[in-house]
């Protein structure tokens, strides 16, 4: 019997909620074993939650990668390879093995599960160290204000210009 929209919508959510605290506790430990609490200047420690953040966005999106990549029998040939040498040596194991690579990546597929909600995640993650890599670390945008002094230069070598 096929789910419904609703009831797949569910657990997805459920999976993802679960995968955000999963990823929220490894950010705590990697900001407080990269000593975020004794961070003195603010942008110090937003460069700490980019970078615990980003870590583990990029953790979360590459395994969720990976695990969807097996979904969809990226690694099936190498695995009934496998199966097939380990056949040959411990043949009266699997009475009920597949007999060709067809038969096995179809049964592999039916009991395989995705990894969307970790993969998202994962994107999720790695947005929110991009908004506090582009917002808060300074010199990181075009439009961040540069110290006084600096313009203070610049306008002391553009003053004299034909260009004034």
């Amino acid at each position: 019997m096929e789910e419904s929209w609703k009831l797949k919508l569910r657990k997805f959510l459920i999976k993802f909620v679960v995968a955000l605290v999963v990823g929220l506790g490894i950010v705590f430990l990697v900001s407080g074993s990269r000593g975020f609490p004794s961070a003195e200047d603010i942008n110090q420690r937003y460069r700490i939650i980019a970078d615990s953040t980003f870590a583990t966005g990029i953790a979360f999106a590459g395994v969720g990668m990976l695990i969807n990549m097996r979904k969809a029998g990226a690694y099936d040939t190498m695995g009934y390879g496998l199966y097939f040498v380990i056949g040959r040596f411990f043949r009266p194991m699997w009475d009920n093995r597949p007999r060709d690579l067809i038969e096995y990546k179809k049964e592999k597929y039916e009991k395989r599960r995705t990894a969307w909600p970790m993969t998202c995640a994962g994107i999720v993650f790695i947005g929110v160290s991009i908004f506090f890599a582009v917002r808060y670390v300074p010199g990181s945008l075009p439009y961040t204000p540069a110290p006084t002094e600096v313009i203070h230069e610049i306008d002391d070598i553009l003053e004299p210009g034909p260009w004034r």
